[in-house]
């Protein structure tokens, strides 16, 4: 064993992800309870449409309308990227194998801080479960397993974990017009509406009467345009907003992707989540 595969071995051991939620009987455990809780604070207060709470008896942040009564039951699915794991399949890990033979403890102590951000409050999306044909909600989102991608190309989207990916598609349902017509014409490639558009995900989607709306309510004006609301591409610097015609294959893992290749996106990434994080009150300005 390597000294990259010793370091991933250890990290791995100890990382705990926040996602993380499990049913105990009645009850719900969290890795990482206070994530939500700190979460829940801050999404309660956006704007008076919504009560978000949590109950002992439903998984994640309980987001109820506060008009219609509509509620959904919110998990969190981190923006990416996975953290270092044994197998060795991920952006992070890549890059690590990248320097490999370079300056290996930089990156990883790069590798570190990148995974520490992005795990903090204001580094995840959050998708409604579902509830199954036995009344128990599937505390693992569809929309969390399609976006997501690894260097092996059986497995994973074309998003690969990417957060701007993954805000083009949100924007594209809205645009659309799927959510008021059914026989609206749909993007072609849309992960989101191809594999993951079931009644919950599009009632949960049509609480916000716009793209706009939703960018608001969940803080992600760091990740897009103002005016047009067309997220940045996080593989350029500077910041250039995606491609309208954008080519849906995965990039990621392409050979021709070289180290700070990935240390633009995971340096951008860190920057926006900051940016977040005081738009949501989490850090002071």
């Amino acid at each position: 064993m390597n000294v990259l595969e010793k370091w991933v071995n250890s990290f791995y051991e100890g990382y705990n992800d926040p996602d993380g939620i499990r049913k105990d009987e009645n009850t719900y455990s969290y890795n990482n309870k206070d994530f939500y809780i700190q979460t829940m604070k801050i999404l309660e207060s956006r704007n008076s449409k919504f009560e978000v709470k949590m109950e002992a008896n439903k998984p994640g942040l309980v987001m109820k309308n506060v008009e219609t009564g509509k509620t959904f039951c919110l998990k969190s699915d981190q923006f990416g990227f996975s953290a270092p794991s044994i197998k060795l399949n991920h952006a992070y890990d890549v890059y690590l194998l990248k320097t490999e033979n370079q300056n290996l403890n930089g990156a990883i102590e790069k590798v570190i801080a990148w995974v520490k951000k992005t795990r903090e409050v204001g580094g995840s999306f959050f998708w409604p479960m579902e509830l199954n044909d036995n009344g128990n909600y599937n505390l693992n989102p569809r929309i969390n397993i399609e976006r997501g991608g690894t260097k092996f190309k059986c497995k994973g989207s074309y998003i690969e974990d990417r957060v701007d990916l993954t805000l083009l598609e949100i924007k594209e349902v809205y645009d659309c017009g799927i959510l008021k017509d059914n026989d609206a014409e749909i993007p072609k490639g849309n992960i989101l509406l191809s594999k993951c558009f079931t009644s919950t995900m599009k009632e949960f989607l049509s609480e916000f009467d716009s793209f706009k709306e939703y960018v608001n309510f969940f803080g992600f004006n760091s990740f897009v345009e103002d005016k047009t609301k067309v997220p940045y591409n996080i593989l350029k610097t500077p910041l250039a907003v995606l491609d309208g015609n954008i080519e849906r294959i995965g990039i990621l893992y392409n050979e021709t992707m070289e180290a700070s290749n990935y240390e633009i996106i995971f340096d951008n990434l860190d920057s926006m989540i900051k940016k977040r994080q005081r738009e949501l009150g989490y850090l002071a300005s």
